[in-house]
C-alpha cells in the first residue's frame, strides 16, 4: 500500500507542475527565466515544511502528499539543467538571482512552512 500512496501522489504532483509550466510558456513568462521552475520549487519547498510539521512522516497522508506529491511535483533536476545552461550561456545576471531565489528561498519557506 505504501507503493500505491507514493505512485499516486507521484503522478498527481507530475501532473500540476505540468500544467503550472504550460501556463508560464503561454503567457510568455518563462522565455527569458524559469518562473516556473522557481515557483513550484518554492511553494513545494513551504508545502513540504508544512507536511514535515503536521504529518507523521510514515503515515499515508505523508506518503501521498509529501513524497509523492511533493517528490513528483518540485523538480530538482531541472532547476539543476537550467542553472548549468544559465552558466554555459554566461547569462550570469539570471544564474545569480535563480540560485539565491531557490536555495535561499526554500531554505527559508520550508522553515516558515515548518513553524506554521
Amino acid at each position: 500500500m505504501t507503493y500505491l500512496w507514493i505512485c499516486l501522489g507521484a503522478s498527481c504532483g507530475s501532473a500540476v507542475r505540468y500544467l503550472i509550466a504550460t501556463w508560464f510558456k503561454t503567457q510568455r513568462w518563462g522565455q527569458t527565466f524559469p518562473y516556473a521552475t522557481l515557483i513550484v520549487n518554492l511553494t513545494g519547498a513551504w508545502s513540504l515544511g508544512v507536511l514535515a510539521h503536521h504529518l507523521v512522516a510514515t503515515s499515508s497522508a505523508y506518503l501521498l502528499l509529501g513524497t509523492g506529491f511533493m517528490g513528483g511535483y518540485t523538480t530538482f533536476s531541472t532547476m539543476n539543467l537550467e542553472l548549468w545552461l544559465q552558466a554555459k550561456s554566461k547569462k550570469w545576471g539570471q544564474l545569480v538571482p535563480y540560485l539565491l531565489l531557490t536555495y535561499g528561498g526554500g531554505v527559508l519557506l520550508a522553515w516558515w512552512g515548518y513553524l506554521l
